[in-house]
């Protein structure tokens, strides 16, 4: 290790999600999303992630849009039927599933 280099230490990914609801007052709400993206990248490049410490942000990922309206409910009783239906579903795996579709995000069992 030269002068140069500094020692490997832990890295730990977190996720900080924040749902921002604007009263638009004839604002575009393209320009809103803009805006919030700036912000994070404006406190991730000023430090206010790591405040008055000696940790540094190694990587991170932002995503900024509107998500989509949720599935009403039967809507999610009629997909889930029709695939017992169709036999794509098993009795036995249904509690199995009803767990992993809990546990997605909104977005990813939508998709």
């Amino acid at each position: 290790m030269n002068d140069n280099t500094t020692s490997t230490s832990e890295i730990v990914s977190v996720r900080l999600t924040l749902n921002v609801a604007y009263l638009l007052n004839g604002e575009p709400a393209q320009d809103m999303i803009t805006r919030l993206q700036r912000v994070c990248e404006h406190a991730i490049g000023h430090g206010m992630l790591t405040g008055d410490s000696a940790a540094e942000v190694d990587e991170y990922t932002i995503h900024v849009s509107v998500p989509p309206a949720p599935l009403p409910e039967d809507a999610i009783a009629g997909f889930m039927r029709q695939r017992i239906e169709d036999g794509n579903l098993d009795a036995e795996d249904i509690p199995t599933r009803l767990a992993r579709y809990g546990l997605m995000a909104p977005d990813d069992f939508i998709a």
